[in-house]
This record gives structure tokens, C-alpha cells and sequence, in this order.
């Protein structure tokens, strides 16, 4: 066991290492505040990370539906990005792709993506429905980002929010 207070905690979690590894990686680039050139080169970004840290999370969990759960990732983490977008433009990044494609467009394939992956994990583990319960905001955002074309608070009212958390808690 490594010698330190955590240490022995983090053990169990040894198999994710190398995956952690990647997303640190993939992260680097939030060092430079580069811009993304396609909306292609941003889905991988969310990929690598985003949807990575969720199929680990389903791998630690003991779940098996670890590729769909990267795809359930990589559109919660376009959601993320979408709702980041206004602070991120404040701080001079620029969190759109330079290709020109707008947030409705960015969120129109997220949700696709998000919703092919929600079919794929429908009859999937409990372990793979609790490693998803962080993104259950991400279909109501994505469809405000749709509907506003990303103009305007994509955070739905208290009560929407807390209900939608409930919902999922029940999907459990």
C-alpha cells in the first residue's frame, strides 16, 4: 500500500490509473486556452475527456457497458462545455469551434448522441445507471441550448432542477 493517509483508499481504483493518465493529458490543453478548429476536434476533447471519466467511473462501479457510458459522457460534457461557453468567453477563450458551428448545432448532435447512448444503457447495470446520475441535468440543457441556440442561461428554474434530480434518483 503506498505510504500516505489516502493511499490505501486509492488502491481499488489501481486499474483506472492509466485512464485517469489519459484524461490528465487530454486536460492539457486547458493550459494554453486553445480554441478548437471543428466541432469534430471538441467532440474528441469531450471524449477523451468527459466521456472517459464516465466509462471510468462505470468501470470502477463494476459496470461492463463501459463504451456506451463514454458516449454518455462525451454529450453530458458537451452540455458542461455549452453551459461553461459565456464564462469561458469572458476569460478569453474561445469555446466554439473556429468552424462556425454555433451552440443549437453543437447541442442538436450532443443530444442525438446523448439519446442513442440513453437506449444503449436502458437495461444496463445499476452500476452503469449510478455512474451516470451526475449528468442528469444534461438533456434539459442541451434541449434549451437547442431551442436558444445557446443565447441565455441554459440553467432550468430551482424547481425544475430539483425535480429532475429526483427523477433520476428514481431511475436507480
Amino acid at each position: 500500500a503506498p505510504d500516505h493517509e489516502i493511499g490505501a483508499s486509492l488502491l481499488p481504483l489501481r486499474a483506472c490509473a492509466a485512464g485517469l493518465a489519459r484524461i490528465a493529458e487530454a486536460r492539457r490543453r486547458d493550459c494554453w486556452r486553445e480554441g478548437f478548429s471543428t466541432a469534430e476536434a471538441l467532440n474528441d476533447y469531450l471524449r477523451a475527456t468527459s466521456g472517459e471519466l464516465f466509462s471510468l467511473a462505470g468501470e470502477a462501479l463494476g459496470s461492463v457497458e463501459t463504451e456506451a457510458l463514454r458516449d454518455y459522457g462525451t454529450a453530458a460534457g458537451m452540455a458542461a462545455w455549452l453551459r461553461a461557453a459565456p464564462e469561458l468567453s469572458l476569460r478569453g477563450w474561445q469555446p466554439l469551434p473556429e468552424s462556425g458551428e454555433g451552440a443549437g448545432a453543437l447541442a442538436g448532435a450532443a443530444l442525438a448522441g446523448l439519446t442513442a447512448a440513453e437506449k444503449r444503457l436502458r437495461h444496463a447495470d445499476r452500476a452503469a445507471r449510478v455512474a451516470i446520475l451526475p449528468a442528469w441535468q444534461a438533456r434539459s440543457v442541451l434541449r434549451r441550448a437547442l431551442r436558444t441556440r445557446g443565447a441565455g442561461p441554459l440553467d432550468g428554474s430551482e424547481f425544475a432542477r430539483r425535480f429532475g434530480l429526483v427523477r433520476a434518483c428514481f431511475r436507480l
